[in-house]
């Protein structure tokens, strides 16, 4: 636990989260550029977007004797994905409006900041609280109304909850819980079955994935103007760890924080 502390205390430095109040826990990917060149991605006039969540198993091969999904990391241990929930609570966007960085915090965090990086009041953030499961399909999290204003970046949040998914599966104030399995190369295979109470999330970078050819609908059938989803990548989110040096809860930690990180939040229209 001491170990999983430090890590989430040298994540603080590298970007804030929704909520002021959750500052300490905040945790963002080394990948955040600190400067942007054009106008980002926007819409003319104001409109309607819709946030969706999915999974994408590039990378990853689904065993149907293991019941799980199997891949290897980038450091060679096999591992396998039987079952994962994760407490989704925000998507929200941040507008591309450098500033000068005037106080503590926007000295700690660099030479430029941005707007509203210290608590994201913007209108394109929807809270909609919700278990999900790494089976889960492409889902809708929430439609909002944008303002016309350029955005650069997007924001995810994790936190722990008490609550029941949709197939039943209930989380008691956790943020994240995970069952499967890990092998190192020539090793014997380690099951695990753990949670966390620590909230996470990423900032990205937000990806222009073009014009679409259909008009875009949200869940109820309405046009929407623009999407952004968050596209989660579960292959990558035990790259860099070191199995044998985890215990139980930084495995748990290091599935939250991987599944994060390597998510890519796509902007279509």
């Amino acid at each position: 636990m001491r170990r999983i502390l430090g890590r989430a205390a040298a994540h603080l430095a590298r970007g804030i989260g929704l909520w002021l109040a959750l500052v300490a826990a905040a945790n963002c990917a080394d990948e955040v550029a600190t400067t942007f060149t054009g106008e980002g991605l926007g819409l003319a006039g104001g409109g309607t977007l819709q946030y969706r969540l999915s999974w994408n198993w590039d990378g990853a091969a689904y065993s149907e004797s293991d019941k799980a999904w199997v891949f290897t990391t980038d450091l060679g241990y096999e591992v396998g994905l039987e079952e994962g929930y994760l407490a989704t609570q925000s998507l929200g966007l941040y507008p591309c409006i450098p500033v000068a960085p005037t106080t503590a915090l926007g000295r700690v965090f660099g030479g430029r900041a941005y707007a509203s990086h210290a608590i994201n009041v913007d209108p394109s953030t929807v809270v909609a609280a919700r278990i999900e499961s790494i089976r889960d399909g492409t889902s809708e999290l929430g439609v909002t109304q944008l303002p016309e204003r350029g955005y650069c970046q997007c924001e995810y949040f994790v936190a722990a909850i008490d609550g029941t998914s949709a197939p039943g599966f209930e989380l008691a104030t956790q943020s994240a819980w995970v069952k499967g399995w890990w092998r190192a190369p020539g090793g014997e295979r380690h099951a695990f079955e753990t949670s966390l109470v620590l909230p996470g999330g990423n900032i990205s970078n937000l990806v222009d994935g073009g014009d679409v050819a259909e008009p875009l609908r949200d869940a109820a059938g309405r046009v929407v103007a623009a999407r952004v989803t968050l596209e989660r990548r579960p292959a990558k989110a035990f790259d860099g760890i070191v199995f044998e040096d985890e215990s139980a809860v930084e495995i748990a930690y290091a599935f939250l924080q991987g599944v994060s990180y390597s998510s890519v939040a796509r902007w279509e229209r």
